[in-house]
């Protein structure tokens, strides 16, 4: 983690904001790093580990759409990809969302609010991406009428959603994506 944020983060730039949902069991839930799992970190950042794991869907779209952007390097100039949630959570087994239901929501607001808060010290745009249609969108907007942390919130699908309903549209997605988040640094 250290490695990864002192190589991309350590000039003080403010960026975009790209928010995803809250740390996957086999993603940044292990690496620490938004979006990325213990083969991306080789693949993509370069970073060697000995962290144990398997690809994750969300991981797998990230690493082509940097790809896509033209590498980390050039791609974590502009943005700061991080989850509106600093916890992974699991229920059954499987990856739960801070939104699934709004008890665990109202009992983590603070957190989050908190979380948000102090990573937008780092410089943050007055735009937003956010990953979700739904409910990630909907909990960001919630949050951000009262604590207008952005002017503008862009929404785009959840790079899971798209790997595993909408795969064999990859390439018009990554097309997509790269007008969203260019569209974000124009504003």
């Amino acid at each position: 983690m250290q490695l990864y944020f002192s190589t991309y983060f350590s000039d003080g730039a403010p960026r975009v904001f790209v928010l995803g949902i809250n740390p996957g069991r086999f993603g940044s839930g292990v690496t620490g790093i938004p979006f990325a799992d213990p083969i991306s970190l080789h693949t993509l950042y370069g970073i060697q580990s000995t962290l144990e794991g398997k690809q994750e869907l969300s991981a797998q779209f990230i690493e082509q759409f940097i790809g896509h952007w033209g590498g980390p390097h050039d791609f974590y100039k502009h943005f700061y990809i991080t989850a509106m949630s600093p916890f992974g959570l699991i229920k059954g087994g499987q990856n739960y969302n801070y939104y699934d239901d709004p008890k665990v929501f109202e009992v983590l607001k603070p957190q989050i609010v908190a979380w948000l808060q102090r990573q937008l010290s780092f410089g943050a745009s007055t735009t937003a991406i956010v990953f979700g249609k739904g409910k990630n969108s909907k909990a960001l907007s919630g949050l951000n009428d009262v604590h207008r942390w952005f002017e503008r919130i862009l929404t785009l699908e959840h790079p899971r959603y798209v790997m595993q309903y909408k795969r064999a549209a990859l390439p018009q997605y990554l097309d997509m994506y790269k007008q969203t988040f260019t569209e974000a640094l124009e504003s």
